[in-house]
């Protein structure tokens, strides 16, 4: 007999993607204060701070089933819109774009690769798929040159890749070097490279 692989979350997966978006959703409304900053001194260097998809790819790392990454997007998005991020409404926008990178990525690989590299390019499609966002949520198609646009684009999508996968990964790795995580599939599914 064939062995099926539940795609239902269970109650503690459930819990954790809570607790991760909520979470994060405080600290990227932190690290939003730190990017506009950053943007304030030099636009092109804040491409490069790019933390804010650590929650998608956490949440896809630690759960390895489809939809954590989206549903962890989405609290995320919700969290920082609750608390006052001055995007308003856009948070959900970009909550729900970090997810759907970070998903697409992982349904490709059909949500049984887990290593390096589809960690940097799950944070790398969930960056593309949120600088989108931003350019429309700030009318950067208005008044800045396609070109400009582009290297914007690759530049943080880059950025997320190495950022936001890496960091995922070793944050994902190190809670369950604690022996916290045993019932979820980071724990029972073989070493990925």
């Amino acid at each position: 007999m064939a062995e099926t692989k539940s795609t239902s979350f269970t109650t503690v997966e459930l819990v954790f993607i809570a607790i991760v978006g909520v979470v994060f959703g405080l600290l990227n409304n932190l690290f939003g204060i730190a990017y506009t900053a950053i943007n304030a001194f030099n636009p092109w260097l804040a491409l490069l701070f790019t933390p804010f998809g650590i929650v998608t790819l956490l949440a896809a790392y630690v759960v390895r089933k489809p939809g954590a990454a989206l549903l962890a997007g989405i609290i995320n998005g919700l969290v920082q819109f609750l608390a006052g991020n001055p995007a308003g409404l856009w948070s959900l926008v970009f909550g729900l774009a970090h997810g759907l990178g970070t998903e697409l990525v992982f349904f490709l690989f059909r949500y049984r690769n887990y290593g390096w590299l589809a960690c940097f390019l799950a944070s790398f499609v969930d960056g593309l798929f949120n600088m989108i966002a931003v350019i429309f949520a700030f009318g950067l198609i208005s008044f800045t040159p396609l070109n400009q646009i582009f290297y914007m684009i690759v530049l943080a999508s880059l950025s997320s890749g190495i950022e936001a996968g890496f960091l995922g990964k070793i944050i994902g790795d190190m809670l369950k070097q604690t022996g916290l995580l045993k019932s979820f599939l980071i724990s029972k599914q073989a070493k990925t490279v």
